[in-house]
């Protein structure tokens, strides 16, 4: 399993595809996500507000395509989502894998449970 350590190896990861909707009823992108994590960068420039920050948490994401898994760069703005589901796995409330539809509404990202 791909394990990243820094910075320039976090950018270096491809971004997770989503797909972009225009209405509302299509489907986004749909993945069996079987882990999520961070990095913990230190003396980080914020990738949303293009400032320096002590420390920022860049998002990873580990799904599985076609029988392997593959690890992806999240995208920062759903790094509060991955850092919540991170607390429900470890309280227990939910576990991985499991699949997630990822998508871009009317220019914001979601990412919810396919039930």
């Amino acid at each position: 399993m791909t394990v990243v350590v820094s910075i320039v190896e976090w950018e270096a990861l491809t971004e997770l595809p989503i797909s972009s909707l225009i209405f509302d009823h299509e489907k986004g992108s749909i993945y069996t996500v079987v882990k999520l994590g961070f990095l913990l960068a230190k003396n980080a420039i914020d990738y949303n507000e293009k400032i320096h920050k002590q420390y920022d948490y860049l998002p990873t994401i580990t799904v599985s395509l076609s029988g392997r898994n593959q690890m992806f760069r999240l995208p920062i703005s759903l790094s509060v989502w991955a850092f919540d589901q991170i607390a429900l796995v470890r309280s227990g409330e939910i576990k991985f894998p499991t699949e997630i539809e990822f998508g871009i509404l009317n220019g914001r990202m979601y990412a919810e449970y396919v039930l």
